[in-house]
């Protein structure tokens, strides 16, 4: 009985773990998307001419 707490214990432990990987993994692919669409705002942004904004 006590052989199959352990075996629970350890089972949950490595479930918790992939968990929190999972999670770990898509709030960082999130960062990165949102940092290259801020990448590619900031590039756009600079491509602007000025003559363009304040044209007649």
């Amino acid at each position: 009985m006590e052989i199959r707490f352990y075996e629970l214990q350890n089972r949950m432990d490595e479930l918790e773990t992939n968990k929190i990987r999972i999670g770990h993994r898509a709030r960082r692919l999130s960062l990165m998307k949102q940092l290259a669409y801020m990448s590619l705002k900031w590039e756009r942004y600079h491509n602007v001419d000025v003559r363009d904004i304040y044209r007649d």
